[in-house]
C-alpha cells in the first residue's frame, strides 16, 4: 500500500502481457485507490462499537473505518483467527467466527473470510460484551425472573406450610380440651377449604359427643334419681306410721292433760311446752316425709291431676307466697313476661312448687340483698323459663351435684336437699329440661323448658 502525492493510499496492480510461447513482454500497471475502499467500510460497518476492515495476506491494514490506523501502517495480524486446513473454502457465504482477543486488547466475535481472486481478508470485530447483549439481557432477565419465581413459590410454600401447622395446632389443641372432658368445645372456622372441612367436621364431632354425654349423664342421673326414689318412698311410708301414732299420742296427752288441770284447778307449763315441742318436731318429720313423697312421684303419677295452666300466672303466684322471705332479704325483684306465652296441659301445682323451689333457693343465696329477675319467652317448639340471681353462685364442683337428692350447699338445718332433686324430677316428667348456670361470687341462672302442647290425650 502507498500514498499519493495527496496523501491518500493506493496500492499498484501489475497484469503481465503473454505473447505466444508464453513470453512477458511488460505489464501493465494500475494505480487503485483506497479511499473509495474506506468509504464503503465505514458504511458498511454501521453497528455502534463494530469493526469492519481489510487486511492483506500478512495482517497488514488495507483499509479501516478508522483511516489513521491505515496511515499508521497497523499490523492486525492478532485479528487473523487460526485457520483450519480448509482455508481456501472461507468464503463470504461462508466466513469463519470466533471468539478472540483483538488487536485492540479486546476479546471480541469475529467473523473472516477471503475475498476471492486476492490475497486479501475482510474481518468483522464486534465486541463481545456487545455481540452477546441481547443473549446476556435475556439471560439475566430469565435468571432474574427465575429467582423471583423461586421466591414466590418457596413464600407461598412457606405460608401454606405455617397456615397448616396453625390450624393443626389448634385442632390439636381441640382435642386436647375434649379428651380432658370439655366436650362439646367449638374451634373457629375462618375458611371454605379442605382444613375448613376438617374443623367443621371436628366441631360436628364435638357437638355429638356432648350431646352423647349429656344423654348419659341424664340417663344416671334418671337411674339414681329412680333408685333413690324407690328407697326415700319406702322410707316415707315406714315413718309416716309411726308419726301419725307420735301426732295422735300428743293429743291425746294434751286432752287427757287439760281434763286433768280442770279437774285439780292447776295447769303444768312445762308440760305443755313439752308436748308442742314434740308436736312441732313431728309435723318437721311429717314434712320431711312428704318431701321424700314427692320426691318418689308416688302421688303425683296420675293425669286425673292434670289441667291447662299459664306459666306466667305461676310465676306470679310464687311471687305472691315467696313475698315475705323476698322482702326480708331485701331483694330486688324484676320479671318479664311474654303475653305471647299459650296455655299447657300438665300438673300445674307440680310446676308452681318448681317455680317456688327456685324462688327460695335463690332468696336465700341473697342474704344480704340482691336482684332477682324472672323472664318468660315463648320460643320455636318450647315455652323458657329463667330465674336470674347475682347472689352467692355454686362453685363448678358443688354445680354437677345440685340436682342429686339429699346434696345441699345450705347450712345443716336449713335444707333437706330434695328441694331441685324434686323440680328435677317434675320438670322431666313434663317433657323438659332443667339447666342450671352458676359462677361462685357471681350468681345463678336456672333455665326452665317446657313442650308445647300438642294434643290432649
Amino acid at each position: 500500500m502507498l500514498l499519493d502525492q495527496h496523501g491518500q493510499p493506493y496500492f499498484q496492480l501489475a497484469i503481465p502481457i503473454i505473447l505466444q510461447g508464453n513470453d512477458v513482454k511488460g505489464a501493465v500497471v494500475a494505480d487503485i485507490s483506497l479511499r473509495s475502499v474506506v468509504d464503503l467500510l465505514s458504511k458498511v460497518a454501521g453497528t455502534s462499537g463494530a469493526w469492519l476492515f481489510l487486511v492483506d495476506q500478512e495482517g497488514h491494514l488495507i483499509g479501516h473505518e478508522d483511516f489513521s490506523q491505515v496511515l499508521s501502517n497497523r499490523n492486525v495480524q492478532a485479528s487473523l483467527p487460526l485457520l483450519s486446513e480448509e482455508e481456501e473454502e472461507l468464503t463470504r457465504e461462508n466466513p469463519l467466527v470466533r471468539t478472540y482477543l483483538s488487536y485492540t486488547g479486546e476479546k471480541v466475535v469475529g467473523a473472516y473470510a477471503k475475498v476471492s481472486g486476492t490475497d486479501w481478508a475482510v474481518i468483522y470485530e464486534q465486541p463481545e460484551s456487545k455481540a452477546f447483549s441481547s443473549y446476556i439481557h435475556l439471560r439475566n432477565t430469565f435468571g432474574l425472573s427465575t429467582v423471583i419465581l423461586m421466591l414466590l413459590v418457596l413464600g407461598i410454600s412457606l405460608f401454606f406450610v405455617v397456615y397448616f401447622l396453625r390450624q393443626l395446632d389448634i385442632l390439636k389443641k381441640g382435642v386436647k380440651r375434649i379428651t380432658s372432658g370439655e366436650a362439646g368445645f367449638v374451634l373457629p372456622v375462618q375458611s371454605q377449604d379442605e382444613i375448613g372441612e376438617v374443623l367443621t367436621a371436628f366441631n360436628e364431632l364435638s357437638e355429638e359427643l356432648k350431646k352423647k354425654r349429656e344423654l348419659e349423664s341424664a340417663l344416671r342421673q334418671a337411674d339414681k334419681m329412680a333408685s333413690v326414689g324407690l328407697l326415700a318412698a319406702g322410707i316415707a311410708h315406714e315413718i309416716n306410721n309411726p308419726m301419725a301414732t307420735i301426732g295422735l299420742s300428743v293429743e291425746e296427752l294434751r286432752y287427757e292433760l287439760q281434763r286433768m288441770n280442770s279437774a285439780q284447778g292447776e295447769k303444768d307449763q312445762d308440760i305443755d311446752r313439752y308436748l308442742d315441742l314434740i308436736a312441732r318436731q313431728a309435723d318437721r318429720c311429717s314434712q320431711i316425709t312428704q318431701n321424700l313423697l314427692d320426691f318418689s312421684r308416688q302421688e303425683r303419677n296420675q293425669n286425673n291431676a292434670y289441667d291447662f295452666y299459664n306459666l306466667n300466672e305461676l310465676v306470679q303466684k310464687a311471687l305472691e307466697l315467696n313475698h315475705y322471705m323476698l322482702q326480708k332479704n331485701q331483694v330486688q325483684v324484676r320479671y318479664d313476661l311474654d303475653g305471647a306465652v299459650p296455655l299447657i296441659w300438665g300438673d300445674g301445682p307440680g310446676i308452681q312448687q318448681v317455680i317456688f323451689n327456685l324462688l327460695c333457693n335463690a332468696a336465700q343465696a341473697m342474704k344480704q340483698g340482691g336482684a332477682l329477675k324472672l323472664v318468660t319467652q315463648n320460643e320455636a317448639d318450647c315455652v323458657c323459663l329463667q330465674v336470674m340471681d347475682n347472689g352467692e353462685g355454686i362453685s363448678n364442683e358443688d354445680l354437677k351435684r345440685v340436682f342429686e337428692p339429699f346434696f345441699t350447699t345450705k347450712p345443716p338445718g336449713l335444707g333437706t336437699g330434695l328441694g331441685l332433686a324434686v323440680s328435677y324430677g317434675l320438670i322431666k316428667q313434663a317433657g323438659g329440661t332443667i339447666v342450671m348456670d352458676s359462677r361462685l361470687g357471681e350468681g345463678t341462672t336456672v333455665t326452665v323448658k317446657l313442650p308445647h302442647t300438642k294434643e290432649v290425650q
